[in-house]
């Protein structure tokens, strides 16, 4: 029943598919990453996890500052001699946060890692100032390939990125035992491998338009042209990422790298499959709701169909996870990892809102709402560090705090679904129908293949 069920949701034409096209590319990395968990957390203790992901975090709120957000305009050039002015203006925006990233680290880095407690990190922060430009690099030849429609090397380069994490991750940790070194190593590895992706087919096929001489006047032209990104888009990227980062951070301060790794596994268990619908819903919610705006149409129909749809489609699994996360982490990734299952209990009220309203959030692009969402954006990371803070400083159980964060982000997103809603020209009471209309609507559907099977066996 529930085969057909699918089946007829999947239809060819339907919603669902568009986003199954588009998110076919990262299905396969992602599905690579998700498989070899339960190998990594028996070969790596939780505290080498939560190395891991603070070494990640402080690499990624760096790699968003490192080309100012330059790299997005690439998409909006009209020529492609402006998209490579301004891909060499990211670059070397890009280098230059590297030069200050490495002076700084080299100046306070090892003080940093040991007020961290971290000072075996002090030998490997030369890797974070190569992450950083491997990100930037790997963000510049991202946008590059979507103005030149050559989607497929994203999905070749994810792919060959998780299998070499995977690779040097799983190979060091059965050569040298345990050691977060061997998973930092694997990170940046994975990502030189991406970076080789793009520089090679770049160096086939785009070699001579890259290489073309350029004078420093056109790239100040693109730098001044579009100056609303670092403006703009800088801020509210920063905010968007430090909201998702600062628990790794302020758990390293409060309570270690082990419970940050019990923290990190729960969060990726959770975001990973998110993101991935998420993201691709969110592209096709972007020109759905466009398409409204400019045929003179309400887009609030279309903001109310998809929070309703992903709403309904997301509650049963969720409810499901929460009764059942501890006892399935502890089956799957061993025994040490149980409490990462009482923090996804924790966070799932987040993200479960966040999956069902991240992708209307593209209302702020399409009814040019930029500085609300980035007010939003500084509000959200303003009150969920002072829960965090505050969860932190209440409770001795770090699992209380989280889920004080969570709750002060599951109403941010009510925030935001109530302004994307009021932007696209409707009401909050129009919700409770659309829901319900959903709802009767997968109901029926159930009820249909259900009789029909039951026909099929008699």
């Amino acid at each position: 029943m529930q085969i057909k069920v699918l089946r007829t949701v999947l239809r060819p034409g339907a919603f669902i598919r568009h986003v199954l096209t588009l998110v076919t590319g990262n299905v396969v990395a992602q599905l690579l990453l998700v498989i070899t968990i339960p190998l990594l957390t028996r070969l790596y203790r939780p505290s080498d996890i939560g190395v891991q992901a603070l070494f990640y975090s402080i690499v990624t709120i760096i790699g968003i500052m490192s080309g100012w957000r330059y790299p997005m305009a690439i998409v909006q050039t009209t020529t492609d001699r402006e998209a490579v002015a301004v891909m060499k203006l990211s670059l070397v925006l890009i280098m230059g946060t590297v030069g200050v990233v490495a002076v700084i680290l080299a100046l306070i880095g090892p003080h940093i890692m040991r007020q961290l407690g971290q000072s075996n990190l002090i030998s490997f922060l030369w890797c974070i100032p190569v992450a950083v430009m491997l990100t930037g690099f790997a963000q510049v030849n991202s946008y590059w390939t979507i103005k030149k429609q050559k989607f497929y090397l994203q999905s070749l380069s994810r792919v060959s990125s998780a299998v070499t994490t995977i690779i040097i991750q799983i190979s060091l940790g059965l050569i040298l035992g345990a050691r977060s070194s061997s998973l930092i190593l694997g990170l940046v590895m994975g990502m030189l491998a991406s970076a080789l992706i793009y520089a090679g087919h770049a160096w086939r096929h785009d070699r001579s338009l890259l290489l073309a001489p350029m004078p420093l006047t056109e790239l100040g032209a693109m730098f001044r042209r579009y100056r609303q990104f670092p403006i703009y888009s800088l801020p509210g990227s920063l905010f968007n990422e430090a909201v998702s980062d600062i628990p790794t951070f302020l758990l390293t301060g409060c309570c270690g790298t082990a419970v940050v790794g019990l923290f990190s596994m729960a969060r990726k268990a959770l975001g990973m499959p998110i993101s991935l619908i998420a993201d691709a819903v969110s592209q096709v919610a972007h020109q759905r709701i466009a398409a409204a705006y400019n045929a003179g149409r309400p887009g609030f129909i279309v903001v109310l169909k998809i929070f309703s749809f992903l709403l309904a489609l997301i509650v049963m699994p969720m409810l499901l996870l929460f009764l059942c996360a501890p006892y399935l982490f502890a089956w799957i990734l061993g025994p040490a990892w149980l409490e990462s299952g009482r923090f996804v209990r924790a966070l799932i009220p987040m993200f479960a809102l966040k999956f069902a309203v991240q992708p209307i959030t593209r209302t702020f692009l399409v009814y040019e709402r930029q500085l609300g969402g980035l007010l939003w954006q500084g509000s959200y990371f303003l009150l969920s560090t002072c829960a965090l803070i505050a969860g932190l400083w209440w409770w001795s159980d770090p699992v209380w705090a989280v889920f004080f964060y969570s709750l002060i982000g599951s109403l941010m997103y009510l925030v935001i679904l109530a302004l994307s809603i009021r932007w696209s020209g409707g009401q909050l009471r129009d919700l409770p129908s659309h829901l319900c209309s959903v709802v009767g609507a997968y109901r029926d559907l159930a009820r249909r293949s259900e009789t029909e099977s039951s026909e099929e066996e008699f």
